[in-house]
């Protein structure tokens, strides 16, 4: 790409509203010759839109920021939200090289919390309701210690794959967001191709497509690289724990016909809507780190 074209590029992408902050970084959309890749999965699904069309009021500006911290994603998880869910799956897909190995979830890992009876309060928080921060007291009860693992017979933290734009064409970061799972898709497409027990996010497109993200158990050969980037733009995990969560989440005593509804074209719906729908009592959180770069927190 020659600089004059590159310039272009970069003038295109930031007249799109402020909030939406598109760079040609890690952590955005993948940006090729001819088109822009909202996202990709191991089975060679991509969603994508032309590069003339990026600015199109029909798609909204959030689809273009990925880069949401622990704090700006877990500012959505209200009381209310808290309250409606059992089983919380949180997944740092941030690079590597972000954080510390401190933190709590650290970066390439995922950590189940699950309700040990109706009515625990699930997070800390603060005098203004938000989330804070957790320390490994606090999890015990919620069962993502060592010792006491949310689900019998896995590990309370999980390396993981997510998406690895840097490996070039067909290649996007894992967003960020607060999703239920599409219990209908997940269903219907448990075994795809390099994707085996599929929990799918419940997130539509404007024009209508339904999100092919998912937390999906990889062949043995990927193993090597969970703790790293290195999938499509899926979370990729062990098939035993993809197997173990899928038939936790799927399973009758999680159905809840009173379950809130979200806004399945955000990524971080601002609340449930009002008008329940059948669903599942599991909630997908993927963040992107704690600290930018630099180690400032985000």
């Amino acid at each position: 790409m020659s600089k004059s074209i590159f310039l272009l590029v970069l003038a295109g992408l930031f007249s799109l509203q402020a909030n939406a902050q598109i760079k040609l970084q890690e952590g955005q959309p993948s940006i090729e010759q001819d088109r822009i890749l909202l996202e990709a999965n191991d089975a060679g699904e991509e969603i994508s839109i032309p590069r003339d069309e990026w600015d199109s009021n029909a798609l909204k500006s959030g689809y273009f920021d990925f880069k949401k911290s622990f704090s700006e994603v877990a500012r959505v998880i209200t009381p209310e939200v808290e309250n409606a869910f059992d089983l919380f799956v949180f997944v740092n897909v941030s690079y590597e090289r972000y954080g510390s190995p401190n933190d709590f979830i650290p970066s390439q890992r995922l950590k189940v919390f699950r309700r040990a009876f109706p009515g625990q309060r699930v997070f800390k928080r603060n005098g203004q309701g938000n989330i804070v921060s957790y320390d490994p007291v606090y999890a015990d009860v919620l069962g993502t210690s060592s010792h006491q693992p949310a689900l019998p017979g896995i590990d309370a933290e999980m390396k993981i794959s997510s998406g690895a734009s840097q490996r070039g064409k067909g290649y996007v970061d894992t967003f960020s967001g607060v999703f239920r799972v599409n219990h209908k898709k997940s269903l219907a497409k448990r075994y795809g191709e390099g994707m085996l027990h599929s929990l799918y996010v419940d997130v539509l497109y404007p024009k209508g497509s339904s999100s092919g993200i998912a937390v999906h158990g990889t062949p043995k050969s990927n193993y090597g690289a969970l703790g790293s980037q290195a999938s499509h733009g899926c979370v990729r995990t062990r098939i035993d724990f993809a197997k173990k969560l899928y038939e936790f989440v799927l399973s009758e005593p999680m159905y809840d016909v009173n379950l809130l509804d979200f806004n399945r074209y955000e990524r971080l719906p601002p609340a449930p809507l009002k008008d329940p729908r059948p669903g599942y009592k599991a909630l997908f959180v993927f963040f992107y780190g704690y600290n930018d770069k630099n180690g400032v927190a985000l």
